[in-house]
């Protein structure tokens, strides 16, 4: 089984400029922070684990993927035609996609479930679990910490920097890179016009995931993996849609608080 190992350039953030590497001479020059010959050699070592390529195959024929699998293109592609637009007052029809590609969503989350049960996996493989039934894909994450504002990521919601965290770090990493990097944080601030008190400010994104939960009715998992398609952040999960879902709630309650006093 042939495993694509896509990797974000050095400076750039969004997992659409991922590209494609065959080997740790590649990777290295295009990031030398995104992977170290171990986790390279470790997926290397996946491509002839037949068990698990019988596994994933078993996944695609269960889900009416090709037995090979998509290209990268395909899937891409697959996941544009199947988006739904906006309707004339702006509101969300649907969830954003056509049932079908929903559906196959849903029955794949299922499937990576089924494969986490029968193998021990690294967190780099288990992220990419899903991209890797689709496309044969696995995502190697940029580096450990760095500064998000609305010129590095696009789909960032407005009014807001984020320092991110892609790989575990030690809290004396994260201080420092904090103090090192203070120019840029305030810098990424003042682009985003970060207001001073945001205690009851709601991303755009939690709102559609209040949509999503209330309207219709998905579970917390099912909307994970439609706000990581729709925002190519494949760090969300069950639990951060749960915290986020939960936070836009209570700020809701507390505005309502706020409005009756």
């Amino acid at each position: 089984m042939k495993i694509n190992i896509l990797v974000i350039p050095l400076g750039y953030y969004n997992s659409k400029y991922a590209v494609e590497c065959n080997s740790y001479e590649e990777i290295n020059k295009l990031n030398p922070n995104a992977i170290d010959k171990y986790t390279f050699s470790y997926i290397k070592s996946l491509e002839r684990n037949t068990n698990l390529e019988s596994e994933i195959k078993k996944s695609r024929i269960s889900l009416g993927i090709p037995r090979d699998g998509y290209t990268k293109k395909e899937y891409d592609d697959y996941r544009k035609s199947s988006r739904l637009p906006y309707d004339p007052n702006g509101n969300i029809i649907s969830i954003e996609y056509k049932k079908e590609f929903g559906l196959l969503m849903q029955n794949l989350h299922k499937e990576t479930r089924r494969i986490r049960k029968i193998f021990s996996i690294i967190p780099l493989v288990d992220a990419s679990l899903k991209y890797l039934i689709i496309h044969n894909g696995i995502y190697e994450t940029n580096t450990a910490i760095y500064v998000e504002n609305d010129f590095t990521n696009p789909l960032l919601d407005i009014n807001v920097a984020r320092i991110v965290i892609q790989k575990k770090v030690s809290k004396n990493h994260l201080i420092r890179f904090i103090k090192e990097n203070w120019d840029a944080i305030e810098e990424a601030m003042e682009i985003e016009n970060v207001a001073d008190n945001k205690e009851l400010y709601i991303s755009d994104r939690d709102f559609k995931i209040i949509e999503l939960r209330e309207k219709t009715k998905l579970k917390y998992v099912e909307i994970a993996d439609l706000i990581s398609e729709e925002y190519q952040d494949h760090d969300i999960n069950e639990d951060s849609i749960k915290t986020a879902y939960k936070r836009a709630i209570n700020k809701i309650k507390a505005t309502n608080d706020r409005t009756l006093k």
